[in-house]
């Protein structure tokens, strides 16, 4: 099944650039000289990389390096998102649920934790992201739209108001699709450094007291469900790829409902 699932059928949407920029920007990979590779080939590293990020090594030495579950993956990044320590999503891996549904979730809690974190920062801090986001605007010389010229220059007061209505979703045609990407990647980016992102929801060893020594007495399929996930790859990494999904079916004109599907 694994080069048939669902993670195959949307990294298959995406254009180089943008399988370029999950491998760099939301799994950390070093690889040289990505702009080399074929997309079926960049398609194949993303899904490996992603699914050693999402098992735990040991276990992932017995398995195809395509093997581990996408729905498993997006159960982790929903549960990791939800709110509070030990609180789960509602998904397991095994229910009636579908990808689609837990992917709209994903988002859904990407918009949530983004409004809550956004209202949180200082206004320097705020300056201090805006002037992130412009600069790697201007590197991607974005200066222009079909109906006229775009001021390639994200205000403050501009981001506020995308992230109250809603990152992923509202953009539309009010920007450049090229600066709405810039803009979910280096905010995402932004998230993880303050650890807005990887860092609530779920429980560390620290947390539990069991570092240390501690660990050694603690069931080993306990410290496996607690340390499994690199989840600085891979909540980076979904929300990326749902966002680009998300954005490319909205410009094709596909009604809202529909758009994971």
């Amino acid at each position: 099944m694994a080069k048939n699932d669902r993670l195959f059928y949307l990294l298959k949407q995406l254009e180089k650039p943008d399988l370029i920029l999950l491998l760099k920007n939301g799994l950390r990979s070093d690889f040289k000289l990505m702009e080399r590779y074929s997309c079926e080939y960049l398609i194949g590293l993303i899904s490996k990389e992603l699914r050693a990020a999402a098992g735990h090594s040991v276990v992932n030495l017995f398995r195809d390096r395509h093997d581990f579950p996408y729905k498993q993956i997006l159960v982790d990044v929903a549960n990791k998102l939800t709110e509070g320590y030990f609180s789960r999503s509602g998904f397991r891996t095994h229910d009636n649920h579908s990808e689609e549904e837990i992917e709209k979730e994903i988002i859904r809690l990407f918009e949530l934790r983004t409004k809550k974190w956004w209202k949180g920062l200082e206004g320097s801090e705020k300056g201090k992201i805006v002037h992130q986001i412009n600069q790697a605007i201007d590197a991607n010389i974005i200066c222009s739209v079909s109906n006229g010229t775009l001021t390639n220059r994200i205000t403050e007061k501009m981001l506020d108001g995308l992230i109250r209505r809603g990152l992923v979703g509202f953009f539309g045609g009010a920007l450049l699709a090229s600066v709405q990407w810039t803009v979910i990647i280096n905010t995402i980016a932004s998230m993880v450094g303050m650890q807005m992102l990887v860092g609530a929801g779920g429980a560390t060893l620290g947390m539990l007291g069991l570092s240390g020594a501690g660990v050694a007495a603690i069931v080993p399929g306990v410290v496996l469900s607690l340390t499994n996930t690199n989840y600085k790859k891979t909540i980076p990494a979904v929300i990326m790829l749902l966002s680009k999904i998300y954005m490319k079916n909205s410009d094709e004109g596909v009604l809202t409902s529909n758009l994971l599907l």
